[in-house]
């Protein structure tokens, strides 16, 4: 009996130091992202983009805690990425952070694929010319994947980051991303029925929803150059 009573006032330590353990980790993180956000917003974060871009992915991450007591750090790290937005990545760290968004854009959690997307109308404008091709590419490929999302609100985000993009891409580059578009909508379209119903019931992020298929027509139709010749290029090839 001496011996169970020790076990439990053991086990009941373990559970009070891990408990303690806990909190302590939490308070850190928060005062983290206070601080994070303080810099932010002061504008000086020259010296600390370093910084800025290993924190991302920890910053992601918290934002998709859930939970008693763990609501007000995960607003505090929404907060901070939606600051993020604002912050000038050199060529060194912009491949981190284009790593960062698309791990953020394969979350379970729609509302991180959301505002991964909405970070990354941001980030494309401000540093598009500085990232190289491969990751360009990958995260034109990302934007194009979540155009079939299964939430609604995702797919729409996708189309209007999509938008963005291809604004900023040279002609021959805006063709073959077209072309990617309209592959993705016939391949859906002849998917058997069946198929197709049971990826509709899917919650999965990464299975594709047949709703998505008219937002994928409308950004390939925002691809095309806005004249006739365009219109009639881009009806040819549906």
């Amino acid at each position: 009996a001496g011996g169970n009573g020790a076990s439990a006032v053991q086990r009941g330590s373990s559970s009070s130091s891990s408990a303690a353990d806990l909190a302590q980790s939490l308070t850190h993180c928060g005062i983290g992202l206070q601080m994070l956000i303080a810099a932010i917003e002061s504008g000086e974060t020259g010296s600390l983009r370093p910084l800025l871009a290993a924190m991302l992915p920890g910053v992601l991450q918290l934002q998709e805690l859930s939970g008693p007591g763990l609501q007000q750090l995960s607003g505090e790290a929404k907060a901070a990425f939606v600051l993020y937005k604002y912050v000038p990545f050199g060529a060194l760290h912009v491949r981190g952070v284009a790593g960062a968004v698309l791990g953020a854009g394969c979350s379970e959690a729609w509302s991180s694929r959301a505002a991964a997307m909405v970070f990354l109308q941001v980030f494309w404008f401000r540093h598009c010319y500085l990232l190289a091709a491969a990751d360009m590419e990958r995260l034109q490929a990302f934007v194009v994947g979540r155009l079939q999302d299964s939430k609604v609100e995702v797919r729409g985000l996708s189309a209007a980051t999509l938008s963005g993009i291809i604004k900023a891409l040279p002609a021959h580059e805006v063709d073959s991303l077209r072309h990617t578009m309209l592959a993705n909508v016939r391949r859906v379209l002849n998917t058997p029925s069946e198929t197709r119903r049971k990826r509709s019931s899917s919650t999965a992020p990464s299975r594709p929803s047949d709703s998505g298929v008219p937002v994928v027509a409308a950004a390939a139709a925002a691809a095309a150059p806005l004249d006739a010749a365009g219109a009639a290029a881009f009806a040819q090839q549906q």
